[in-house]
């Protein structure tokens, strides 16, 4: 493609291809005129058809005699016209009819797709004064973004022609532009966003085209607009962001998980991974990968179309001679690593490149997202010494970090299931992948455990995407909210690092390291403290307390104005409206805006009227603008004077002299026009000087009337509103610029904010689950045994009626044997995943756990075949087995479930006996779970360290021998099958001839598993408030009345702030709390995980809350106790008549007595 050849040869090839197609259509279009000559006078040729026919003509006699040269030019100017063709032809065959006729009217030869034949196509072709159409700027456009769909603005919609067109009617859902002529498509302005996400997730990259902005006087005609590239969106950068900052709106980036694009390459270290963000302007590169954990970081963090893939990859990395290619075995093994991989990324297009690794790639990456050559790249090497190496995909599904069917997820056991942002959960998961260096690990578990014993409130902490950060800031296009957003979190991060309460602040210094490393350097908390500090005073100096406070407007209730304040102005919801479209709003008073910068309240004016001009109030400080706001202040109070003077002694004169059923004069609201005009004019009370009005095209109204003075009063308030809407996106612009040199501390504090949300939330889980955080080995302490103090599976609860937990050491290699359906899988996946959380820092599913520092955990379960390389499932087998061994150190834990089940018994026995022995000998600890009973039986050369151990059975009340799921000492050499198949639904008579088949005649009994249920469930509410009351006085009721309930004298209230959390430590107790809004309103309440329950409130109410609560220990009686407590809180708080919005459960009859 064009994007590929050097700038000049491109340019020759484009200068030659226009002067090519310039011959052909002159050519054409002389012949045309010279046939017209001569033909007979009386035929049609009406002059207004006339240039259009022959341009017409021109056209399809190039596609008749040169159509091979039109193919020619578009592949030299960049056109892809065939990969267009593929994609429709792979989608056509299950169309609706409406666009198979779309693709019937699309032309093979035109770059575009389009018949310049059919109706509404039209071209300047080769005239250089005439104005350029649609159709030759999409072409303009499309030379150099061959392979995007591009979507022009026309007016309030973005329309898209031919490929294009077809492009947006089978992915994004929307319909053809009409059923013949050119085909078209398009889609509001108010959809642009939800179009691109429909084209980006299909892998699809679109170029976005605006109209320039013009002044034009009211009712002037429009004059030709320049277009522009405004945006290349990519599914790597999928949001849309122009002009997000004149219009006011906050783009919502949801969790800023884009997928990044992805290099692959390979070098004697292993495979290289490496990860551009083109919104954060940042190349991650990690070298030195295995197969598998390369094919894990591809499934875990998706992948931008398409997937570079260096040339090295395949190319045989540590291999020569004769195993460079063909069949032997390293070459197989070679070919199905890089099968792994690019399995990883199945349905992603891969597109092959050469040179250096990480530059080539960056180089494409900014010539796809149309940045400049020398755009800057912040390069990240991820460290990969002193640190657990990656996970292997395997690895990573079988303990449910990446989704797999069967498996129970970790991430869901981590943080709560509602609670937790996504961006929360994508960290976490990034951390598991990749656990990070030892002292990273011990920093997030002292914070862990700093927050979990905390008794203070914890400063609000806000998740906001380091994407959405610097790209808004970047592109100077952040709306007030976002401002908002961004003083909140650094308010946040600064309250945190500076905090009083010791264990707070420290805790907050801690997660610095976790911080440092996602961002590839170092963050020193004070300066990220100041910064903070400084960028939330420089936002607050120019946003408005009003979008700080998140009120910039509240329905008009809250106003102290009166109906009469309308006067001669009424919503028309009579029967006798004939412009349902023109006509008024039924409810104006609705679009009363209120807050600090609330316009003032006119007569007569609309209150919907001066919402849709004023929409940009509530946005700046006043004084940002203050010139501005005295212009519309002048403007609306002339405008209020016309109309007073004017329109409203008519509108009563026509009342009295309205007669019958005649129909209302009044003055109404023109929401099409963006004007106020008088309507139902009697005759006799019509006034010399009324006029018609002309509507914004220029065309007069006839049913409407005005005067002259009114009509320059609403030209002069329009032109003021348009200054100050343009004055406060300037004034927002500004803001951007004044924060773009602290960008990356932004990016730091957003970084810092949302680590610190995640492990706040966990350790919250954690505390509300009983878990509790591990002892990490002192480093090259491999001697030590890993030890579990009453383990349990991460997905079963603690204290569950059929919860089994497990004591075990793991010094060395266990060799477990059991029953089928004894719990082998799961003591392997619940050790392997404790062993995992401790590297990362994160708490356990165990009373005490004692965990080494790890080089790698591998567990290996079952294997399934590789038809694509021609391998059995046993050959995969055998490949797991080498990639295991070759990493495997001292500080290695392995888990390995069923070696060799997929081959004969006895050869499986001797390979597991030898893999065994291979273990021992690299000194790696694990587990070796197995039903090959032979290797009990093998003479093993395996040191002390390597000892068995057994899931143990117990005879049932029915004589049946069942499991206990515990872990003992020995060895076991039952198997229970038969048992089991019967419990799995099989016949009892083929159980019973396979009983003979094993020459085992026992009757075996029919007994189902005991299965445990169990469903979480939690609610809560929230009420409104309009009265003030004091936080202390709520305090000391509090605590008077607990001391009282409880016969406690120690008893002592916590508050938490409007802009704390509770701290963790609540989580995991029953609390008695009494929460304030910010209009006065109280509510009493009791919650088992207080920081849900005040979330869930916050969440559901526009008002600042905060609370006071009391815990209730559980030997002072626990749940009921507190209900009694809540009851008894309730009716102090009612006789010392504080406003509570709900005091239903002042008597809790089965809670104990609340006197």
């Amino acid at each position: 493609t064009s994007m590929a050849m050097p700038t000049i040869v491109r340019a020759a090839a484009t200068a030659a291809a226009t002067a090519a197609r310039a011959r052909v259509v002159e050519t054409a279009s002389a012949r045309w005129v010279t046939a017209g000559a001569a033909a007979s006078p009386s035929s049609p040729s009406p002059r207004a058809r006339r240039p259009r026919c022959a341009h017409s003509r021109a056209v399809n006699d190039v596609r008749t005699f040169a159509s091979d040269a039109a193919r020619e030019e578009a592949a030299c100017d960049g056109f892809d016209a065939a990969y267009w063709k593929e994609q429709i032809q792979n989608f056509n065959a299950s169309a609706k009819p409406s666009t198979r006729a779309l693709i019937r009217r699309l032309h093979d030869v035109d770059p575009l797709g389009v018949d310049l034949t059919l109706r509404g196509a039209s071209t300047r072709g080769n005239s250089r004064t005439a104005r350029m159409t649609l159709y030759d700027y999409a072409l303009s456009v499309k030379k150099a973004h061959g392979r995007k769909v591009l979507l022009i603005r026309v007016g309030e919609f973005y329309e898209a022609l031919g490929y294009d067109a077809a492009m947006l009617v089978m992915f994004a859902g929307l319909n053809p532009m009409g059923t013949s002529g050119v085909p078209k498509a398009g889609c509001p302005i108010v959809k642009i966003q939800e179009t691109l996400d429909r084209l980006t997730s299909r892998g699809y990259s679109v170029v976005v085209c605006e109209e320039a902005p013009v002044m034009v006087k009211y009712g002037a005609p429009t004059p030709p607009k320049d277009r522009f590239i405004a945006a290349i969106v990519t599914p790597a950068s999928p949001n849309y962001v122009k002009g997000a900052a004149s219009a006011g709106e906050d783009v919502d980036f949801g969790d800023g998980s884009a997928p990044p694009v992805i290099g692959l390459a390979s070098s004697a270290l292993g495979y290289t991974v490496v990860t551009v963000e083109p919104d954060l302007r940042r190349v991650s590169v990690l070298e030195g990968l295995t197969a598998e954990s390369a094919a894990a970081r591809l499934s875990a963090g998706g992948i931008a179309p398409p997937l570079y893939r260096h040339t090295s990859l395949g190319g045989g990395h540590a291999q020569s001679g004769r195993h460079a290619a063909g069949t032997s075995a390293p070459s197989r093994r070679l070919r199905w690593e890089v099968q792994s991989i690019l399995s990883a990324a199945e349905g992603v297009d891969a597109v092959k490149y050469s040179g250096d690794v990480v530059d080539k790639l960056l180089d494409m990456v900014r010539i796809d997202h149309g940045l400049s050559p020398d755009e800057p790249f912040d390069r990240v090497s991820v460290p990969s010494k002193g640190r657990p190496a990656p996970l292997s995909l395997a690895t990573a599904q079988q303990l449910g970090i990446l989704p797999t069917r069967s498996v129970p997820p970790l991430l869901t056991h981590l943080l709560p299931e509602r609670a937790a942002p996504a961006a929360c959960r994508a960290y976490l998961q990034e951390l598991l992948l990749h656990p990070p260096p030892p002292d990273v690990a011990l920093g997030i578990q002292e914070a862990s455990v700093l927050f979990a014993r905390a008794t203070v409130g914890m400063p609000q902490l806000e998740v906001l995407p380091p994407s959405k950060v610097a790209k808004l800031i970047s592109q100077r296009e952040a709306s007030h909210t976002f401002f908002a957003d961004v003083a909140s979190m650094t308010r946040g991060v600064h309250d945190l690092l500076t905090h009083e309460h010791g264990d707070i602040r420290r805790a907050g210094e801690l997660l610095m390291k976790p911080t440092s490393l996602k961002l590839g350097h170092a963050i020193d908390a004070e300066d990220l403290a100041s910064v903070c500090a400084k960028t939330c005073d420089i936002i607050r100096s120019v946003v408005s307390e009003d979008a700080l406070d998140g009120a910039t407007s509240t329905p008009a209730s809250r106003r102290r104005d009166d109906d009469d304040a309308r006067g001669a102005y009424a919503p028309d919801d009579s029967s006798d409206n004939d412009d349902d479209d023109d006509g008024v709003d039924d409810d104006d008073m609705s679009f009363v805006m209120d807050g600090l910068d609330r316009p003032p309240t006119l007569e007569n004016i609309p209150a919907r009227f001066m919402f849709e001009n004023e929409r940009w109030r509530g946005r700046v400080r006043r004084d940002a603008v203050a010139p501005e706001l005295a212009r519309v202040r002048e403007a609306s109070l002339a405008l209020e004077a016309a109309i007073n003077e004017d329109l409203v002694p008519v509108v009563h004169a026509s009342a009295s002299e309205r007669k019958g059923r005649a129909r209302k004069c009044e003055i109404e609201h023109c929401m099409r026009n963006n004007a106020l005009w008088i309507r139902h004019v009697a005759a006799a009370a019509r006034p010399a000087e009324f006029t018609h009005p002309r509507d914004r095209f220029g065309k007069e109204v006839s049913d409407r009337w005005t005067t002259p003075r009114v009509e320059r009063a609403l030209n002069d308030y329009r032109i003021a509103t348009h200054a100050a809407s343009v004055a406060v996106a300037d004034a927002l612009r500004n803001l951007a610029e004044d924060l773009h040199p602290y960008v990356s501390s932004l990016v730091g504090a957003a970084t810092a904010s949302t680590i610190c949300v995640a492990v706040v939330a966990h350790a919250s889980h954690a505390v509300n689950k009983r878990w509790t955080a591990p002892v990490l080995l002192p480093h090259g302490d491999t001697a030590s045994a890993m030890s579990f103090t009453n383990l349990v599976p991460f997905w079963m609860p603690m204290d569950g009626a059929t919860t089994v937990p497990n004591t075990l050491d793991v010094d060395g290699l266990l060799i477990l044997t059991g029953p089928n359906m004894a719990g082998k899988s799961t003591v392997l996946r619940a050790v392997a995943a404790c062993a995992l959380l401790a590297q990362c820092g994160l708490h356990v599913p165990a009373h005490a756990a004692r965990v080494p520092r790890l080089d790698a955990l591998i567990v290996r379960m079952s294997s399934t075949d590789s038809p694509s390389e021609g391998l059995s499932s046993f050959a995969v087998e055998m490949m797991e087995m080498k990639s295991m061994l070759s990493a495997c150190t001292p500080g290695t834990l392995v888990m390995v479930d069923e070696l060799g089940r997929g081959t004969e018994a006895s050869h499986g026995t001797a390979i597991a006996g030898a893999v065994l022995e291979a273990l021992d000998a690299c000194g790696a600890r694990g587990i070796f779970a197995t039903h090959l009973h032979g290797i009990l039986d093998l003479p093993l050369n395996a040191s002390p360290f390597t000892r068995r151990a057994r899931m143990e059975t117990a005879v049932s009340s029915d004589g049946s021998r069942r499991p206990t799921w515990r872990v003992v000492p020995g060895e076991c050499r039952e198997s229970l099958a038969l048992q089991t198949a019967l419990d799995c639904g099989l016949p009892p008579a083929l159980v019973a001839r396979a009983g003979v088949l094993l020459e085992n005649q026992a009757s075996i009994p029919l007994v189902k598993l005991p299965r445990a249920d169990g469903a979480p469930v939690s609610s809560s509410s929230s009420s409104r408030s309009t009265t003030v009351v004091d936080a202390a006085f709520l305090k000391t009721i509090l605590e008077q009345s607990s001391a009282s309930a409880l016969k406690r004298d120690d008893v002592r209230a916590i508050s938490v702030g409007t802009n704390e959390t509770p701290p963790v430590s609540s989580a995991g107790q029953t609390c008695v709390y009494v929460l304030r809004r910010g209009d006065g309103w109280c509510y009493c309440g009791e919650s088992d995980h207080l920081p849900t329950r005040l979330a869930t409130h916050r969440q559901k109410s526009d008002r600042l809350i905060e609370l006071v609560y009391v815990a209730v220990p559980k030997e002072a009686g626990g749940k009921s106790a507190a209900r009694a407590l809540e009851s008894r809180v309730i009716q102090a708080l009612n006789a010392a008549r504080v406003p509570l919005w709900s005091d239903r459960d002042a008597a809790h009859k089965n809670f104990g007595s609340a006197g």
